[in-house]
């Protein structure tokens, strides 16, 4: 297994005292989709950064067991988690203008991300490559685009990009963190066949983090459903129809249909009835 999580807690210290953010999540994860599913606030961004060791300063971690490929996180100092990030495993970003150095072109940051994990690389080698990679994430005109800046790129365009310079240093697993919700429909089916098509080339993990019920239905073998810092359900994203959680029930009621009004979510306090 190539993730492994158990008993995860976050907390913030605030001035009314510990804020629990994540509570006791157990995961696993190993050469498959899994889709963390749920509303904003409810953990999914905190439980995948931990990972990659990727929170705030303030943020206290606690767990029984946080490894990666048999590392264990929680112990692992700033050298071992430089081997981990990028290399073994990638972040992929909601926004990509948030995410791309506005004053290099998308070449360039590709190919600084190749040569990374390459010793003794050269600048042609590694552009080169990273002409390969943006071909690889199905763009046609590769060259173009290793020469275009970042303001010249539409968001599609912008997030394959991403996902490229991710892919630079062959990693082991990719964690997607609501890669298409700027996007507009038609793209986010174009980013969501391509990720699945690299997954299954590479033999990659893939953790894919998103509030869309549908798309992570449709996309993942798997489905955690998180509310209030929990994971309150996870399933066979095939039997997510059949989930009994009241939550993802819930969740599944709000989806829009044709045919009828689009509901809302029954409560917005956080139900303790829920957690159990």
């Amino acid at each position: 297994m190539l993730v492994q999580i158990e008993n995860l807690s976050i907390s913030f210290q605030t001035a009314h005292g510990l804020s629990h953010a994540v509570r006791n999540v157990s995961l696993t994860l190993g050469a498959e989709k899994l889709g963390i599913v749920g509303e904003s606030g409810s953990g999914k961004s905190l439980t995948a950064r931990s990972i990659l060791k990727l929170l705030p300063d303030s943020a206290i971690l606690t767990a029984d067991t946080l490894t990666f490929d048999g590392i264990d996180i929680l112990r692992a100092d700033a050298s071992a988690m430089r081997a981990i990030r990028g290399r073994r495993a990638g972040l992929v970003m909601q926004d990509p203008k948030f995410s791309l150095n506005p004053v290099m072109s998308a070449g360039q940051q590709i190919a600084e991300a190749w040569r990374a994990h390459r010793k003794n690389a050269g600048r042609r080698e590694a552009m080169s490559a990273a002409i390969d990679l943006l071909a690889q994430v199905q763009i046609r005109d590769p060259v173009r685009v290793a020469a275009a800046y970042p303001h010249e790129l539409s968001g599609g365009m912008g997030q394959r990009v991403m996902i490229a310079m991710m892919l630079a240093p062959d990693p082991e697993l990719l964690i997607a963190d609501e890669p298409t919700s700027a996007l507009d429909a038609t793209v986010q089916a174009e980013i969501l066949r391509l990720m699945e098509d690299l997954v299954a080339r590479r033999g990659m993990a893939l953790m894919l983090i998103s509030h869309d019920l549908p798309l992570v239905s449709h996309f993942c073998d798997r489905v955690a459903v998180m509310y209030a810092g929990r994971i309150v359900e996870e399933v066979a994203a095939s039997a997510l129809r059949g989930a009994t959680h009241p939550y993802t029930r819930g969740l599944l009621d709000c989806i829009p249909m044709l045919q009828h009004p689009q509901p809302r979510l029954q409560t917005l306090a956080r139900d303790p009835s829920w957690l159990a």
